[in-house]
Order: C-alpha cells, then sequence, then structure tokens
C-alpha cells in the first residue's frame, strides 16, 4: 500500500529536507488560503469549503492518504470539523537555539527547527 501525503500548507514540501519526506511514497501539496485577519468566521467558512471539498477529493483517490494540515488557527479548525475519517498527522521539529557573537560584541540569537519525525 502506497504512502500518500496531502500538504496544506504555506510552507511547500519542495523545500523539506530527504529527512521529512523519508517514507512518503507520494507528496501532493496545496497551497494555504489567506486568511485576512479581519475575516469573521462566515468568511472563514467560506473559505474552508472548497478547501474541505478538494481535501476530500484528494481523499477519495487516495482512501488510506494521510493529511497535513497546517496555517491559521481558525480556518483549521473549521477543517478538522468538518470532514470524518481523516488521519491528520503533523511533523515535530526540535527547537535549536544558538547564540552567534559578531566580532564587534554584538550577539545574536539564532534560532532553527529540525524536523524529528511525523506524528
Amino acid at each position: 500500500m502506497e504512502k500518500k501525503l496531502l500538504v496544506v500548507s504555506n510552507h511547500s514540501p519542495e523545500k523539506w529536507g530527504n529527512e521529512q519526506k523519508r517514507g512518503w511514497e507520494g507528496i501532493e501539496y496545496i497551497p494555504f488560503p489567506n486568511i485576512p485577519a479581519e475575516a469573521g468566521i462566515g468568511e472563514v467558512i467560506d473559505i474552508a469549503t472548497p478547501l474541505c471539498q478538494k481535501i476530500g477529493e484528494w481523499l477519495n483517490n487516495n482512501p488510506t492518504g494521510k493529511v497535513n494540515l497546517q496555517g491559521e488557527s481558525s480556518l483549521c479548525c473549521v477543517v478538522y470539523r468538518s470532514i470524518d475519517d481523516i488521519i491528520f498527522v503533523f511533523p515535530t521539529t526540535a527547537r535549536v537555539a544558538e547564540e552567534k557573537i559578531h566580532p564587534d560584541g554584538r550577539v545574536e540569537k539564532v534560532t532553527t527547527f529540525q524536523f524529528v519525525r511525523w506524528r
């Protein structure tokens, strides 16, 4: 059985490292819709409706597929509550913070996130 993943996010899987892609035999991507900060819940539902339809169509063609949905919280909540029987998966990361000291004495905090596993 092929392990397929649908990613709905602002971060394209094209930029993922090999470790994050490992184990998935097929990854498809839908860019996360823009949600205006001033939008009310009705507008969020209106934006979520076609996204739910796209996800539902993808799942009909990939019944054992999994969905990675990451983005604006209210839209994610609408989608999570709207589609039954989806198995959502999420990447976990380790936050690595380092201090970089420049020759002029400035201290810069550099934070990176390293992929750990899918949950």
